[in-house]
């Protein structure tokens, strides 16, 4: 991980095993000093974290890794906010 400092969390909301999971997350993250930052969705649902937030389709910009906690439709969805305006695909 010394190659990435700012992580991006993302989860599925409505699910307290992902909340659970994405604070285990942060617990590890901060232990190896590396700064998190909440999708701005799921930070709504966890207050007094005190971290940065933002929206997803920023998170790509400012952060070297995101991890989504929660299942397929989560990951796609992620896949899509975060994807890089320079690699999307346009139909001629």
């Amino acid at each position: 991980m010394d190659n990435f400092r700012n992580i991006g969390l993302i989860g599925r909301l409505g699910s307290k095993a992902v909340i659970d999971t994405l604070k285990q997350l942060i617990r590890f993250l901060d232990d190896r000093g590396l700064n998190v930052i909440l999708d701005e969705k799921i930070a709504e649902v966890m207050p007094g974290h005190g971290r940065q937030t933002c929206k997803q389709k920023m998170m790509g910009e400012i952060c070297d890794l995101a991890i989504v906690v929660g299942g397929d439709g989560s990951l796609l969805g992620a896949a899509r906010s975060l994807r890089s305006q320079q690699y999307s695909c346009v139909r001629r």
